[in-house]
C-alpha cells in the first residue's frame, strides 16, 4: 500500500518538469547579435585623406596635402627587412620605372626607426621613401590597426585631389606592387607630368589664341596712322578700316 504515495509523487514531478517546458517554448528567442559595424577610424574610399606628416627617413618632414595634384601610395607594412615585407618592397622597386611613369609617389610606412629605414633601403636599394611611425600616428590616421606595435598591412591610393581612391585591407606581398601600379595608371598622369604643366589641348590653345593676338597686334601696328583699325564691340567683333582721305575730294 505504500506505493501509492511515490506514485503520486512522481506524477507531481513530472508534471513540473512538462509545465517548464512548455515555459521555455513559449519564451521569445533571443535577438541575434548584429554583425560589429567597421572601426570608427576606418577610411572608406571616396573620403577625404587624412592630412598627416610624413616623416622620412632622411628627416625630411612632408604634410600629405603639400603633394596635392600628385597621386600618392601609401603602403603600411610590419617591420623593415622581414620576408614578407622584402618582397612586397622588391616588386615596388623592381616596377619602379613605371611608377614613375605613372606619376605617382611611393612611400612606405612602419613603426620602426630612421636607422632602421635606412638599412633597409640601402640593403634593397629602394628608389622611394619610408616613413618613420614609431608611435603609430599615421597608422591610426588611416584606421591600421597595431599588432604587438607594429602596423598592419594594408595600402592607399589617394588621387590628386586628396581623396581615397582604392584601400587594400588584405594585401598579399607578392604581387601588390602590380595592384598599386594598375590603379595609379587609372587615374591618368598629374599635370605636373604633361608638357608645360598644364591639361592636355590648354598648351596647345593657349598658343593659338597668343598667335594669333600677336599676329593681328603687328598687322594693326605695320598700318599708317590713317588706316589703323577701329574695333566694334557687339556680338562679333568686326575690324573696320577707314581709308585715308585724297587731296582735293569732298567728303
Amino acid at each position: 500500500m505504500k506505493i501509492w504515495p511515490l506514485l503520486v509523487a512522481a506524477a507531481a514531478l513530472a508534471g513540473a518538469a512538462c509545465s517548464k517546458d512548455n515555459a521555455a517554448e513559449s519564451r521569445p528567442a533571443p535577438a541575434t547579435t548584429p554583425a560589429a559595424a567597421a572601426p570608427a577610424g576606418e577610411l572608406k574610399e571616396g573620403d577625404r585623406a587624412p592630412d598627416v606628416n610624413l616623416t622620412l627617413e632622411d628627416g625630411k618632414s612632408v604634410k600629405l596635402s603639400s603633394l596635392r595634384g600628385t597621386p600618392v601610395a601609401l603602403y603600411f607594412y610590419p617591420k623593415d627587412d622581414t620576408p614578407g615585407c622584402t618582397v612586397e618592397a622588391q616588386g615596388i622597386r623592381d616596377a619602379w620605372a613605371d611608377f614613375e611613369k605613372s606619376g605617382v609617389k611611393v612611400f612606405g610606412v612602419s613603426t620602426q626607426d630612421a636607422a632602421s629605414h635606412k638599412d633597409f633601403i640601402a640593403k634593397h636599394k629602394l628608389p622611394f621613401q619610408l616613413v618613420v611611425d614609431p608611435d603609430g600616428e599615421v597608422a591610426k590616421a588611416f584606421g591600421v590597426p597595431l599588432r604587438g606595435g607594429m602596423a598592419s598591412r594594408q595600402s592607399f591610393l589617394i588621387d590628386q585631389d586628396g581623396k581615397v581612391k582604392k584601400v587594400w585591407r588584405q594585401v598579399t606581398p607578392s604581387g601588390h606592387a602590380q595592384e598599386l601600379l594598375s590603379a595609379a595608371k587609372s587615374l591618368g598622369r598629374p599635370c605636373s607630368l604633361r608638357p608645360g604643366g598644364a591639361p592636355r589641348g590648354a598648351a596647345r590653345a593657349n598658343a593659338g589664341g597668343d598667335q594669333a593676338g600677336t599676329a593681328g597686334s603687328s598687322t594693326n601696328e605695320a598700318r599708317p596712322a590713317s588706316q589703323k583699325s577701329k574695333v566694334r564691340w557687339g556680338t562679333t567683333r568686326v575690324a573696320v578700316a577707314e581709308p585715308s582721305p585724297v587731296p582735293g575730294q569732298r567728303s
